[in-house]
């Protein structure tokens, strides 16, 4: 296990199995445990089923989920996963970029750039800089 502590005095420990693949990482401060996530990985060591259990330290901050990921066996690209019981389907188009997430959309340019997703938009210089971005109406 390593352990970092950050500036703020959280501690982050962080879990490894026999091939040194990360298997869990737990968060805390000195009030008690922020959160606390677990891998089980599959044969490839893919994150498989990721199970977060968080201790709360106000109601509000209660985190029990569990999600679980399917890998295509040819590429190692998500094409499944569940969290909580809810399925999300990912598809990609024939150069690897991710086409739909669920109901959601995702468009490129030619030169493998975000220019859609939901209800944003994206814009680029001619030397590849994003310079606009327009969600539900709004310019930032």
């Amino acid at each position: 296990m390593d352990s970092v502590t950050q500036f703020n005095g959280t501690t982050t420990d962080y879990d490894y199995d026999q091939a040194d693949r990360l298997t869990g990482i737990r968060h805390e401060t000195a009030a008690g445990l922020l959160v606390d996530y677990d891998y089980q990985l599959d044969a490839n060591g893919n994150r498989a089923i990721v199970t977060i259990d968080n201790e709360p330290i106000l109601p509000t901050q209660l985190i029990d989920a569990t999600q679980s990921q399917r890998y295509s066996p040819t590429k190692n690209r998500l094409t499944s996963a569940t969290i909580d019981g809810q399925p999300i389907a990912f598809s990609y188009d024939n150069e690897g970029q991710l086409q739909t997430k669920g109901n959601r959309t995702f468009t490129f340019d030619v030169a493998h750039r975000l220019t859609g997703y939901a209800d944003k938009q994206f814009f680029y210089d001619g030397v590849g800089n994003r310079i606009k971005a327009i969600r539900s109406g709004q310019t930032s």
